[in-house]
């Protein structure tokens, strides 16, 4: 038995630059040890009309991982993105 507790946030800023943050906790409530967080930050800048760069991070967390597994895992993740009509 567990649960989900999540928290997301979207800002524009000036220029058409947007910024979303998310972080989703899930507590297992029958075992103490078992807590998955996951956390993700992105920022979207717009380059020439209807193209993107995006740069992001991800961090996911995991209490009790299995042997040979670290507990937390980081990723920065960059990408272009073009929007078709």
């Amino acid at each position: 038995m567990g649960s989900t507790f999540e928290e997301d946030f979207q800002r524009g800023l000036r220029l058409g630059i947007k910024f979303r943050e998310q972080l989703i906790i899930a507590p297992a409530w029958t075992d103490s040890n078992a807590l998955t967080a996951t956390g993700n930050a992105t920022v979207t800048i717009p380059v020439y009309k209807r193209a993107n760069f995006s740069l992001g991070t991800i961090d996911n967390y995991l209490h009790d991982p299995p042997p040979g597994f670290k507990k937390n895992s980081f990723q920065m993740i960059m990408g272009l993105n073009y929007t078709l009509r």
